[in-house]
């Protein structure tokens, strides 16, 4: 049988005796009621029975909590039409499957301070909208407050717009940069304060990183590690993020780092300084049209990755540098530039291997017009016999220019060919050096003389003992 509570209250008022209704097996009633029956002391044989509740406004999560307690019997609640108390007494309320009837009901949280994950627990458990007017503070992780806007968006949540929290609290060491910009871009002009001093820790996009680091409502922050989850970044934003923070900015993620050599570098140089962690095997894919070679090699020692120059049209350097970036097979897309100019107003000086390394690269590139520009202000080349050799026949096919006046200094070889050494003297008006390493010159007996002829004419410069070996086959005149 089913028992009103309101009815028990007023038989109870009446006597002192004891009331039993261990024949009830439902009570039914307003929630505060019935809650009053069901006291220990109050009447006598209930504790099992059923609840059936009447009320059709508002009822106290607490009351719920407490009906619950008095009876092991179902509670249907489903005339209820909101629940209102503290978002713990809400979700305490809710999590008792022995309440039934409850899940589309409004829910007014009394919380002043309010957690976002437990405001994101009240919003699940209803498909009612949870009014969150009481509150001035929310705090919570990055996460848990952004996903509190959203739902206040969503419309499943009210309170949290124009006349909602005036402080935002986010809690906890790490936050997603995107989750800070969707809180930022929710609060209103009533939020005077917002909070991040516990965050040492911001993931995300580069971009989203620099937003949030920019943003003046976020005043604790810009000390904080960032790691990033770019897989291809622009070299100059991953600068200004090193920028925005004193802490350390991890860009393991980043397979492809774009942008001038400057910037790249620019990257690197802070990836020493350990200000950008997690760099040194990414693809570069460099912008620059004009470009020193010096700058290129410091970019191709930086990674193991491969540098792509292909919109270089303009390159210069010393020849060292030069031959490194053009022998470098780290380097990708050189060999048809339209301007490769080999210049150094410090040495004045030319090694003639270099200039062949440069040569070699722009035969061996399909298509390739291109040709080799000396400066006038390299007025000496050096190397051995053939590799200057080299430098001039590559003048006769028209792969070098500016090449024609300048000194040379034979090196790295002892023993010189003589028509190697007559050859040279034919392409450069300057004197031809051999002093200094070269103890033999070695070739027919033509060659020997005409060399000697050179000397005496001041061409070459030997030394003034040198072993001749002479490479003729066969018979010679003495007289020769």
């Amino acid at each position: 049988s089913t028992v009103d509570a309101a009815a028990l209250i007023l038989v109870r008022a009446e006597t002192s005796a004891t009331v039993d209704v261990s024949t009830a097996t439902t009570v039914s009633g307003e929630a505060s009621e019935v809650n009053t029956v069901l006291a220990v002391g109050y009447v006598t044989g209930l504790g099992t029975e059923a609840v059936t509740l009447a009320d059709t406004g508002a009822v106290a999560a607490t009351t719920l909590s407490s009906i619950a307690s008095r009876t092991t019997g179902t509670i249907n609640a489903s005339s209820v039409a909101t629940v209102e108390g503290t978002a713990d007494a809400v979700n305490t309320a809710y999590g008792i499957a022995r309440i039934s009837g409850i899940g589309n009901e409004a829910v007014t949280l009394s919380d002043t301070t309010l957690d976002a994950s437990k405001l994101a627990t009240t919003d699940g458990y209803t498909d009612g909208v949870v009014n969150v007017d009481a509150a001035t503070t929310l705090e919570g992780s990055a996460s848990a407050v952004a996903a509190a806007f959203d739902a206040n968006d969503a419309n499943t949540v009210s309170g949290l717009g124009a006349t909602g929290v005036n402080t935002v609290n986010v809690t906890g060491t790490s936050a997603a940069a995107a989750d800070l910009i969707n809180i930022e871009n929710s609060v209103t002009d009533g939020v005077t304060d917002v909070e991040a001093t516990s965050l040492t820790n911001l993931t995300g996009s580069t971009e989203d990183a620099i937003t949030i680091l920019s943003d003046t409502d976020f005043e604790d922050l810009g000390d904080e590690a960032v790691e990033i989850s770019d897989t291809s970044l622009a070299a100059a934003r991953l600068n200004v993020l090193d920028s925005k923070t004193d802490g350390a900015v991890d860009a393991s993620s980043v397979t492809t780092l774009t942008g001038d050599v400057s910037d790249v570098n620019a990257a690197y140089t802070a990836n020493g300084a350990a200000t950008v962690t997690g760099l040194g095997n990414e693809a570069l894919d460099l912008a620059d049209t004009t470009i020193a070679a010096a700058d290129l090699k410091t970019a191709d020692a930086n990674t193991d990755g491969t540098v792509d120059a292909s919109d270089v049209t303009s390159i210069s350097g010393n020849g060292t540098d030069m031959a490194s970036v053009y022998g470098s097979s780290g380097i990708s897309g050189l060999g048809n530039e339209s301007t490769i100019e080999v210049t150094d107003a410090s040495t004045n000086t030319a090694a003639a291997a270099d200039l062949n390394t440069i040569v070699a690269k722009i035969n061996a590139t399909a298509g390739s017009t291109s040709s080799v520009t000396v400066n006038a202000n390299i007025t000496t080349i050096t190397g051995t016999g053939s590799a200057v050799k080299s430098v001039y026949d590559a003048k006769t096919a028209s792969d070098l220019t500016g090449v024609g006046d300048e000194a040379i200094t034979i090196s790295g070889e002892t023993t010189s060919s003589a028509s190697d050494i007559n050859a040279i003297v034919s392409a450069t008006s300057g004197t031809i050096n051999t002093v200094t390493n070269v103890s033999t010159i070695s070739g027919s007996l033509t060659n020997i003389q005409t060399f000697q002829t050179n000397v005496a004419s001041g061409r070459v410069s030997p030394g003034l003992n040198y072993d001749v070996t002479i490479t003729d086959t066969g018979t010679l005149v003495a007289q020769d």
